[in-house]
């Protein structure tokens, strides 16, 4: 797989700190001006979430994907470092805009990473994206989810990943490999990426969402954890350009489970969202 850095002459030192987009896969040729795609994965996961869904995305995008600080294989210590959770996202967007010229033109990001783009689409100007696909983000209801329970449901979903690699791999993972990335999960959120997961979910009802103007995708799975399969409806209530698709039978992570089928929604999406703003006013 072809990937290259970007290099946009800042010190080693801030790149540390910064995670920088590679290019995943170029667009086919011809294209005169491929749209940029960034792929954000989330807590505890890793570039190799979107391999899927890479598969099944049309041929004239041209895909980066980043490993952001709270990847599988990240240092814990971005969570105890006390910088606001938007600065990890708007900082890969930086160096991207700086290397195309302009904003990606989609961003589509995963559980964690899609709510620190919910802060980013209700606070940032510019738009960190011209349009926003957001798989299976929490939001806090009026039933909300107390801190005790944060680490239950964050260890549901990560063992759900485990069961969905071993789905990938045909069953060739054994029982204990998928217990050892649970624990290697678990571990690497630690108590100080919990709280910051759970301060990022409980900030999500005081979000400016009703001036978003971005067009936003939000995809979840019905069999998900509770509070992202209520939740998810009631986000796309308060956004005013938002698309919902709640897939049956589906868990936390559907760009693995139904990646075909994420690949189509994404598509009709940008489709429709492109149109729309070509139309005349």
């Amino acid at each position: 797989m072809t990937r290259a850095a970007i290099d946009d002459g800042s010190s080693m030192t801030a790149r540390a700190k910064e995670a920088v987009p590679g290019l995943r896969r170029p667009a086919v040729a011809g294209h005169p001006r491929p749209p940029g795609v960034l792929l954000l994965h989330g807590m505890g996961g890793g570039p190799g979430d979107w391999d899927s869904l890479a598969l099944h995305l049309p041929a004239h995008l041209e895909l980066w994907d980043v490993k952001m600080p709270w990847s599988f294989t990240g240092d814990p210590s971005w969570a105890a470092e006390g910088r606001p959770v938007t600065q990890f996202v708007s900082a890969p967007i930086g160096h991207l805009r700086h290397t195309l010229g302009r904003a990606p033109d989609v961003v589509i990001a995963h559980s964690f990473a899609a709510n620190v783009v919910l802060e980013l689409l209700a606070e940032a100007n510019p738009a960190p994206a011209a349009l926003a696909v957001l798989i299976s983000p929490f939001y806090r209801t009026d039933d909300s989810m107390e801190w005790a329970s944060i680490i239950p449901a964050l260890t549901e979903c990560y063992s759900k990943l485990g069961d969905e690699i071993r789905a990938r791999r045909r069953s060739r993972m054994s029982d204990e490999l998928r217990q050892a990335i649970l624990r290697r999960a678990v571990e690497l959120m630690g108590d100080s990426a919990a709280l910051r997961f759970y301060e990022t979910y409980q900030r999500t009802p005081q979000l400016k969402l009703e001036s978003v103007t971005t067009p936003v995708l939000l995809i979840a799975g019905g069999d998900d954890v509770a509070s992202v399969v209520r939740g998810t409806p009631a986000l796309g209530g308060r956004i005013p350009r938002a698309s919902l698709a709640i897939l049956d039978s589906c868990g936390h992570f559907p760009m693995i489970e139904r990646a075909r089928e994420v690949a189509g929604l994404i598509e009709t999406f940008a489709s429709r969202a492109t149109s729309d703003t070509e139309a005349p006013q």
